[in-house]
């Protein structure tokens, strides 16, 4: 249901990573001494990505999610040759891992619900030219935090039964 591993760049583009032993609902790839974070999840069709930081939707990165793996396209961010990424997939799995996808409206204190379980850690990350915010279950009622690492109340603000609280 999660597999880490480490790879070495080749500059080709289509490049596919199987074995991974399931199809994965989220990758996320990091390079090496530290640029942009690059993930994928299951919700975005075809070559479409995003970084976590504050960037529109990619391509060349991340194409597709397999049925037993992934496929990187020839962009740096993925797949310079000689150069070391780490990698983490997700599969979805019921009352454990769930990717979903919600249209913002800006209601304070709204409720995103269908996980099918309440959550220990959330990851969101808008379409548009957003950075993406976590929270974890042990943080401070009503805050999450950046990727850039700063704390921010009114983003994630609550873990519920059946998914998790929006400001």
């Amino acid at each position: 249901d999660c597999k880490v591993f480490s790879y070495v760049g080749d500059g080709v583009d289509g490049r596919a990573f199987t074995g991974i032993g399931f199809q994965p609902g989220f990758v996320l790839i990091a390079i090496e001494g530290g640029q942009e974070i690059v993930v994928k999840f299951a919700t975005q069709a075809g070559d479409a990505a995003f970084t976590l930081g504050a960037t529109t939707t990619l391509t060349n990165r991340i194409q597709s999610l397999d049925a037993d793996g992934f496929s990187v396209g020839a962009d740096a961010d993925v797949n310079t040759a000689g150069v070391t990424y780490h990698v983490l997939c997700l599969k979805e799995v019921a009352g454990i891992c769930e990717v979903l996808t919600y249209t913002g409206n800006a209601t304070d204190n709204r409720s995103i619900t269908a996980a099918g379980f309440q959550p220990d850690f959330v990851l969101v990350k808008a379409a548009a030219s957003e950075i993406a915010y976590h929270r974890f279950e042990d943080q401070g009622a009503g805050n999450s935090s950046s990727m850039s690492g700063a704390d921010a109340a009114d983003f994630i603000q609550a873990f519920e039964a059946d998914g998790f609280q929006v400001g």
